[in-house]
């Protein structure tokens, strides 16, 4: 209600509200496209692209490991001396790799050949370099396990999650608060 003695404050009507959203997962996903670019990426496609990325970063990693002397192929076989250390070369490979393609443009390789891209949930942009770090290392944590089993069953439910939220969004991206969208 705009007075004399506060020209600023607006008057109020039907759909004016300080309260936020009742929901902001349903808010949220109000706010972006049903279709096209923007629009929640399809989990087979997240799959796939996660896929694509994996590989070349074991293809990578394994590269590394191997010009660095730490493993060698031996009768058709990979052999290390020390695997703790190839498996921590791996997992640097893997970071530099997904936490610099995030953070740089929310592309991976994988992403940008099936037209996706990560953002945030806040704003429409890549999520910045402390985000990115987060939504690597929840699923990285899992391959530091001792167990092999373990380590498949947290990366499940880390990756699988997303089937079940409204917003396709697994384990990783709701603690770094990140969205994987269409880009075109």
């Amino acid at each position: 209600m705009a007075t004399d003695d506060h020209p600023d404050v607006p008057e109020p009507d039907d759909t004016w509200s300080d309260d936020p959203p009742a929901d902001d997962a349903e808010w949220e996903i109000d706010e972006l496209p049903e279709s096209g670019p923007g629009s929640l990426a399809p989990i087979w496609a997240r799959g796939l692209a996660r896929v694509i990325d994996l590989f070349i970063v074991g293809l990578a990693g394994s590269l590394v490991a191997q010009v660095s002397g730490l493993i060698e192929v031996v009768d058709d076989e990979v052999v290390s001396q020390n695997p703790t250390l190839a498996i921590l070369i791996l997992l640097v490979v893997w970071a530099l790799y997904e936490v610099t393609g995030t953070a740089s443009g929310g592309r991976t390789v994988g992403k940008l050949m099936l037209g996706l891209r990560i953002r945030s949930t806040e704003v429409d942009q890549a999520p910045p370099p402390s985000k990115s770090l987060v939504r690597w290392l929840l699923p990285a944590i899992a391959l530091l396990l001792p167990i092999a089993g373990l380590q498949l069953a947290v990366l499940l439910i880390v990756y699988f999650s997303a089937v079940t939220n409204p917003r396709y969004q697994g384990f990783h991206d709701r603690f770094a608060n990140t969205l994987v969208v269409r880009n075109r």
